[in-house]
């Protein structure tokens, strides 16, 4: 089984009432950041330094590999996701790359294939983080994932 890019769709509101009438979900549009004020809808491209959303994938082999890495790293913005009157409501597709694009050299295991989540923390990576929108969802848009 050759491990390659996949697609995967991610699907997010925030509703805080249960009263969907009066007060309806939303999609998110911005990460709190840690220090009091900063929000992720307030940076630019690479200089965010807070809690970001990941993609994550694991190769469960029951080995040393059978860990979970982030493979790509994003902050929210007011098109992240798909608006509530939208064709895909609340809503993101996201290319993920081959996990050996990104250091992840699992071709030994043939026969395993990976499983991915998503994460909301403040643990960071050496890759960009880009703002989630219809650009940065996409690889073969921004320079590096």
């Amino acid at each position: 089984v050759a491990i390659t890019t996949v697609h995967v769709t991610v699907s997010m509101m925030i509703s805080n009432r249960a009263d969907s009438v009066a007060y309806p979900p939303h999609p998110p549009c911005t990460i709190q950041g840690l220090e009091p004020g900063s929000t992720s809808s307030n940076s630019t491209v690479g200089t965010w330094n807070s809690a970001c959303f990941k993609v994550q994938g694991r190769l469960p082999n029951g080995l040393v590999d059978d860990i979970w890495r982030s493979i790509r790293w994003f902050t929210f913005g007011p098109n992240s996701f798909g608006a509530a009157d939208s064709a895909h409501p609340f809503s993101r597709t996201i290319e993920i790359p081959a996990p050996a694009d990104v250091g992840y050299d699992w071709s030994a295991f043939p026969n395993c294939s990976p499983i991915y989540r998503f994460s909301i923390d403040e643990t960071l990576g050496p890759m960009t983080i880009y703002e989630l929108n219809d650009q940065s969802a996409d690889l073969y848009h921004t320079s590096s994932p």
